[in-house]
């Protein structure tokens, strides 16, 4: 893309922006091209998974792009739920919900887990109960759910895409992964219809972090689909350099051209009519999902020694944890010195978690060591961006503390480094005494380069790219 048209698309996401209305839909052109997005997770479904389809279809329509969505029942085995985010939808989109067989249920009663509060996902979820028992489940999960426990949509998903691609017209092909189960309908709707095909990857496929280990069959089994996926993509889009980079070393045969590097963002209508605006106590707040015992060792060293030197520090301190947690996590949350300075809630509505943002002092970030640790960018760092509120990050260095420094919103120190942490919390405390903000002022031209207006236009620009093409 030119300077020019990059130049036209900017201007284009702003006039976006300012075209939303209440009810969050945007001013379209005349005539739109229909896209057809496949993703798992869309409303009624909440939680991070489902922000960034859902931003790129309710702006979309500003670009030239109609999104026709194709996805699963309502009733489906969504971790969370938010129906709230259906306000989002613009006018123009339309939502195409086709059958899944979803296997919980005899998953649970195989394990011996409780039924409620949200479901585990049969591949990525690590713990599959205790005991011999257990480590059956877990292989046989591994070994047959590929490439993930979606892989029941698989039949009923291929049907509907091809039924709306006929009645609708669509001439390009999206899907959005995990579950990587999209993109293996996206690929096999494409091979049937001839349309160009533009796969999204929010996280590694074979190569996650989270992922079990496969038994060799069901590995290359699993690696061949993805590579299958890839060879047929006419543009693939991963939100940061670590994922992109390990798919073009394991494939070097692929057309690095075709891959674009297109980030999470922020919605400025989410914050449209409020800034941050600081409650009186020092509250410190971290939202969205903490896995494992991923509450930093140096926090809890830091904020016990804060504590204890500065008593009018721990009256005035509130640490606030929105989101799911593991039931290991709470209880280490619920031992002195932070039994009495956490406050443990449960996934917000997402204007509600927005709001909790804009209300406190200090915004935390947490990202554990690990092989793939230089490469997560999580989307909650992009809300914390368009919130205003200072960030300490406590991470390892990589492409979150890359843009925490670059967009000057906060502080990267180390989680495990106790006497970093603890000073970034005294200059921070001493910058609330002094009514400032803590850690200066973050550079907000390059904060408004993620806004989601400007990343879905650079998304309409890749799609602009390819061949047309009717079925």
């Amino acid at each position: 893309m030119s300077n020019r048209e990059a130049k036209s698309r900017e201007t284009e996401s702003h006039e976006a922006e300012k075209a939303v209305t209440p009810r969050g839909t945007a001013a379209a052109p005349r005539h739109l091209r229909t896209v057809l997005v496949v993703s798992y997770y869309f409303p009624p479904s909440g939680g991070p998974g489902v922000q960034r389809v859902l931003k790129f279809v309710r702006y979309l329509p500003a670009f030239g792009y109609r999104p026709v969505v194709l996805t699963v029942p309502e009733t489906a085995a969504f971790p969370l739920l938010d129906p709230s985010l259906a306000t989002e939808i613009p006018p123009e989109a339309k939502v195409v919900r086709s059958p899944i067989r979803e296997f919980y249920g005899l998953y649970r009663a195989a394990a011996g887990t409780a039924s409620a509060g949200g479901t585990e996902n049969l591949v990525t979820t690590a713990r599959a109960g205790e005991g011999v028992r257990g480590r059956i489940l877990h292989g046989l999960r591994a070994a047959l759910f590929i490439p993930d426990g979606r892989v029941g949509w698989l039949r009923g998903g291929t049907r509907a895409g091809l039924r709306t691609i006929r009645s609708e017209g669509a001439e390009v092909i999206f899907a959005s992964g995990p579950p990587f189960t999209a993109h293996w309908i996206a690929r096999r709707l494409a091979d049937r219809t001839g349309l160009p095909l533009v796969l999204d990857f929010r996280d590694p496929w074979t190569r996650a972090p989270f992922y079990p280990r496969r038994p060799g069959p069901s590995r290359i089994l699993d690696e061949r689909l993805e590579l299958s996926c890839l060879r047929r993509a006419d543009a693939v889009l991963t939100v940061n350099r670590d994922i992109r980079d390990d798919l073009l070393a394991r494939h070097p045969d692929l057309d690095a051209a075709r891959f674009h590097l297109l980030p999470n963002g922020y919605d400025p209508a989410d914050f449209r009519g409020r800034s941050w605006d600081p409650q009186p106590d020092w509250t410190l707040t971290h939202t969205g999902t903490l896995p494992g015992n991923s509450f930093p060792a140096g926090l809890t060293g830091a904020l016990r020694r804060l504590v204890t030197e500065d008593p009018e520090a721990a009256a005035r301190l509130r640490i606030r944890m929105i989101g799911r947690r593991s039931p290991e996590l709470e209880r280490r949350l619920s031992e002195p010195p932070l039994d009495s300075l956490v406050r443990l809630e449960g996934y917000l509505p997402h204007a509600e978690s927005v709001q909790a943002l804009l209300e406190s002092r200090l915004l935390l970030l947490f990202i554990e060591e690990g092989p793939r640790a230089a490469g997560i960018l999580t989307g909650k760092l992009f809300e914390y961006l368009g919130s205003g509120a200072p960030v300490l990050a406590l991470a390892p260095e990589g492409e979150a503390a890359e843009l925490v420094r670059s967009t000057r919103i906060g502080r990267v120190v180390r989680g495990d480094d106790e006497d970093a942490v603890l000073a970034a919390l005294r200059e921070a405390m001493a910058a609330f005494r002094a009514g400032q903000r803590a850690f200066g002022e973050p550079r907000r031209e390059l904060v408004e380069e993620y806004t989601r207006p400007v990343l879905t236009a650079r998304l309409a620009a890749i799609l602009d790219t390819l061949p047309r093409h009717h079925f």
